[in-house]
């Protein structure tokens, strides 16, 4: 069946109060293209390579995590790489529309509370502010965890390590999260403070190393693609259920 797009811009804003988040993406519809909607394909990067296999899957909409427009980064020109995007999108009519921190800290559908969720986290509690919000989740483990333990789980729920640094407690009991680039997590209070035993992140710069040390803090990363593609993926399958819409989500891993 076929939904008039506009009925699920509106859902969307209902749902994530995507014009009333401060964030540094320009969220929302990013790109004008049909006016009802079959297909929708969900993906975490609005890269050339994923405008192609979108249309190549015939999609009406496309919503990404990382979309074209960036506060501080505004265009000011047309180049050939944008030019090339815009030339995709015009041939297959497709909708683009991205979700940066509205869909990073949705406790239902948001990468940080589904990511808690797959470890078994209870009792979340939203964590780490950036641009006056909380944008990832903490809770506990039903039982304390070793490190090793840990690690075996984070891997198995999202995929190999990207980076770790261990200088805090050898029992983990909770655990902060912010997917993607979230190392300065680190300096939270409540990291600091001790009230979290490790932090999951998506990616860890060389900066954050000595931070971590002088806090006495666990700090793990399982890469900023990795961890950001379960938010959009919650998000397309509830709109399939929501719209009765076909949904794909179109997987390009950066290994990064």
């Amino acid at each position: 069946m076929s939904v008039p797009r506009d009925k699920i811009l509106r859902f969307l804003e209902e749902t994530f109060r995507i014009s009333l988040t401060p964030d540094n993406s320009y969220n929302g519809l990013q790109f004008d293209g049909k006016k009802n909607i079959q297909h929708l394909v969900t993906g975490v990067d609005a890269s050339e390579a994923f405008l192609r296999e979108a249309i190549r899957r015939k999609a009406d909409l496309a919503i990404v995590h990382h979309g074209l427009f960036w506060k501080g980064n505004e265009l000011k020109k047309i180049d050939r790489f944008m030019k090339r995007k815009l030339e995709v999108m015009i041939r297959g009519d497709l909708n683009l529309y991205g979700i940066h921190l509205p869909l990073d800290s949705h406790p239902d559908l948001g990468n940080n509370a589904v990511l808690a969720r797959l470890l078994g986290l209870t009792d979340l509690t939203p964590f780490s502010e950036y641009q006056g919000q909380k944008i990832g989740f903490w809770g506990r483990f039903p039982r304390p965890l070793s490190r090793t333990a840990l690690v075996k789980k984070i891997t198995a729920a999202i995929g190999p390590l990207t980076g770790r640094i261990e200088f805090g407690a050898t029992s983990i009991r909770t655990l902060g999260i912010v997917s993607g680039g979230g190392g300065n997590s680190v300096m939270d209070p409540e990291a600091q403070d001790g009230r979290l035993d490790a932090l999951l992140t998506g990616e860890i710069i060389h900066q954050i190393y000595g931070v971590t040390e002088e806090r006495q803090q666990n700090l793990y990363a399982a890469g900023h693609y990795a961890t950001e593609r379960f938010g959009v993926q919650a998000l397309g399958e509830k709109l399939a259920e929501v719209f009765r819409l076909n949904h794909e989500f179109i997987d390009l891993p950066t290994g990064l």
